[in-house]
């Protein structure tokens, strides 16, 4: 029994470490989607630059700042979508985790009510042992002492 809750506990713990592990990729792949946004921006910058001067009619700098505009709202509503899947993945794992974390709650309190009774059914059998050496010493005590009152009367 007493293994089987080390067990539960190693199991937690291993579960623990898991997630730190996944932290610290999602923290990762977090840091690497930032420099790829960097990137992006500085690009979008020099973009801006290059097509600032006018070499063409007057259009051609609204047409490109319509595009820049294009392609940052594509770029934020991606990053939008991205960060709504890993928050609905994130909360579909932890929704899993809880329940399973319920239910080894659920086991371990019928694990403890179940050793409690045990406990109690011991400590009660202990008593009554005890009671019957109480009255077998008791008895063994009235036998000697009317042994030793026998051999002095002879």
């Amino acid at each position: 029994q007493l293994l089987t809750a080390v067990r539960c506990r190693h199991g937690l713990e291993l579960e623990c470490l898991r997630m730190k592990e996944e932290t610290s990729n999602i923290e990762e792949a977090t840091s690497v989607l930032r420099s790829g946004i960097d990137d992006i921006h500085q690009q979008t910058r020099q973009l801006q630059q290059k097509f600032d001067e006018e070499q063409v009619p007057i259009y051609a700098s609204h047409d490109v700042t319509t595009k820049l505009y294009t392609m940052k709202s594509e770029a934020t509503l991606e990053r939008a979508q991205t960060k709504k899947r890993r928050r609905e993945e994130k909360l579909s794992y932890l929704s899993d985790m809880t329940k399973r974390q319920h239910e080894e709650t659920k086991n371990m309190r019928e694990e403890h009510e179940r050793l409690r009774e045990n406990i109690l059914a011991l400590d009660e059998l202990e008593e009554e042992e005890d009671e019957d050496l109480v009255s077998l010493n008791m008895q063994i005590k009235s036998v000697l002492e009317k042994k030793a009152a026998l051999r002095s009367s002879l």
